[in-house]
């Protein structure tokens, strides 16, 4: 399936003959993930007839090199399954680093806290002409807290490097109430997931 941007949908096609003399009949196609929707065109092959069946990668659930397989399960008893099988490379079009779990750790009370992570876009190395570059308007993390500012800038390979600073208030919320789960999102892509948490102050600390 080559290289894809995990926004988008890529298929391929395979053609499975019936090889023997007597008719067959394709009993089920079986998957090994959720990530992929497989399916023949027809499920009945004379001797010499062929079927197609087509592997449709579902958005959003591959990340990285990949390599999954389908069954062809036919209905000769005894038979073994035909196994297909398809590779690619998805690419996110943009990856938190250096983690999506931020730790603020202890926190006196009162202090404010910082934090740095870079949001790194899928650039023209990777996706050619289907790279883009991000604006630091792109990027929203949601939901809206109170005691928490965002700085973003577009780094040189057209990702984002985004500055986090925690108020002393919301350290104290983090601290007394746990952790609070974020989104990051940039348009056309699906959203990050992020932890914003900070660690419990030792036994007679404030």
């Amino acid at each position: 399936m080559g290289v894809f941007r995990d926004s988008e949908s890529p298929s391929a096609e395979f053609r499975v003959r019936n090889a023997g003399e007597t008719p067959l009949k394709i009993a089920k196609i079986m998957k090994t993930c959720g990530c992929a929707e497989a399916a023949a065109d027809r499920d009945a092959l004379g001797p010499g007839e062929t079927a197609a069946v087509r592997v449709t990668v579902e958005p959003y659930t591959l990340e990285g090199a990949f390599s999954k397989s389908v069954f062809v399960l036919t209905d000769p008893a005894g038979a073994q399954p035909l196994r297909l099988t398809v590779t690619g490379q998805c690419v996110p079009l943009f990856a938190v680093k250096p983690f999506r779990t931020v730790d603020t750790g202890r926190l006196p009370n009162g202090a404010s806290w910082e934090c740095a992570f870079e949001i790194e876009a899928a650039g023209a190395t990777v996706l050619g002409p289907r790279g883009r570059k991000l604006d630091p308007e792109h990027l929203r993390i949601t939901p809206a807290l109170e005691g928490l500012s965002v700085r973003a800038t577009t780094e040189p390979g057209g990702g984002l490097s985004a500055v986090l600073t925690v108020s002393p208030a919301l350290a104290r919320r983090l601290a007394e109430n746990g952790p609070i789960k974020l989104t990051a999102a940039v348009p056309d892509a699906a959203p990050a997931p992020l932890t914003l948490q900070t660690a419990a102050p030792a036994s007679g600390q404030r």
